[in-house]
């Protein structure tokens, strides 16, 4: 039997009819950092859970079905990423929890394009003691990086099933409306052995290789507008709360926002991870970063993030996003505020 979603849907119609008075020809959905699974620690069940189903992040998705039977001009959804529970002391878990959701998306009747996010290697938390917060948490330690590792191969069978290319990063173009979607991977590092045998991966870092960054700037020659998407914000200064430096955090991540910058038809960059929503003119270029798709703890990674409340609206946070002209409409399904940002390149 379906899972009763009117918990969700009941919220949607409003929304909806406030995206059809907008009459855009470019809309899509943009969804990021699920974690789905992780809120077993921090999740009141629903009364038609069972013992082991903690999946918030699953109804929300099931949901976007709804919408997106109402609003036939969506072209995609796109999903920045971090997708589940790799602080799960189980690899297998840890693996099924990102598989789950995926499956999940893919069961939507419009494509779906997916960035890798820093989690979803399954590397970021060699331990989950960063979880003792949670209730319910009680503080086991994770296997060997070895059992539980997604190696890019891996994450490209699980997460690239509308990726024409055989890599983790690409682009899309919409023809008849002139714009060119590029998906970036900000998790882009060498996974493999050393001179000493040893593994060599990333542990919570966020970057681009150089040949990333070579083959952004050929890509980008085109004569569309672009949107640039990725899991990680390519800049993170203004943007709120977790990077106030610039861009030094992220390797060549100033490399590519000047990239961007010199490029006169990137008109937005739009990312998640910092599960906060920002709008920032930077330069010539609007960013823009949305909350976390799922509440875990809560949603308060900063007392300034809105209150969540697994079973309500609140739990979730997407963006319907319309681009007409020379603005762009993210119309918030969820908790938090609809958002309107200027196209500011010339």
């Amino acid at each position: 039997m379906k899972k009763d979603l009117s918990y969700l849907t009941n919220h949607y119609d409003a929304k909806i009819e406030q995206i059809k008075k907008i009459d855009a020809p470019l809309n899509f959905i943009f969804y990021t950092d699920p974690h789905n699974g992780l809120s077993q620690w921090d999740c009141p069940k629903h009364s038609d859970y069972a013992e082991d189903d903690y999946e918030s992040a699953l109804d929300t998705v099931a949901s976007m079905q709804y919408i997106i039977d109402k609003l036939p001009k969506l072209q995609c959804v796109v999903c920045g990423g971090d997708l589940g529970n790799d602080y799960h002391d189980d690899p297998q878990k840890a693996h099924e929890s990102i598989e789950e959701i995926m499956e999940a998306l893919y069961q939507l009747t419009i494509p779906v394009h997916c960035c890798i996010g820093n989690h979803d290697d399954c590397v970021t938390a060699p331990s989950v003691e960063p979880l003792k917060s949670f209730p319910n948490f009680e503080g086991e330690k994770k296997p060997d990086v070895s059992e539980y590792i997604l190696y890019p191969e891996d994450l490209h069978r699980i997460c690239m099933k509308y990726n024409p290319t055989d890599g983790n990063y690409y682009y899309i173009d919409f023809e008849s409306l002139g714009y060119r979607f590029i998906f970036l991977n900000t998790s882009d590092f060498y996974y493999g052995i050393d001179n000493n045998g040893r593994p060599v991966y990333p542990v919570n870092e966020v970057g681009i290789s150089m040949e990333q960054l070579q083959w952004f700037k050929e890509t980008v020659q085109t004569d569309k507008k672009v949107i640039v998407f990725s899991h990680a914000p390519i800049r993170a200064k203004g943007h709120f709360p977790d990077c106030v430096g610039g861009n030094e955090y992220m390797v060549n991540g100033d490399r590519l926002w000047n990239a961007m910058q010199r490029a006169d038809n990137v008109v937005a960059a739009i990312a998640g991870h910092l599960h906060y929503d920002n709008l920032v003119y930077d330069g010539k270029i609007v960013a823009i970063d949305t909350q976390s798709g799922t509440g875990v703890d809560k949603g308060k990674w900063d007392p300034a993030s809105p209150e969540r409340e697994f079973g309500t609206i609140t739990e979730t946070a997407f963006d319907v996003i319309s681009i007409k002209d020379k603005v762009i409409y993210c119309t918030r399904f969820g908790v938090g505020e609809d958002r309107v940002a200027r196209i500011i390149r010339a």
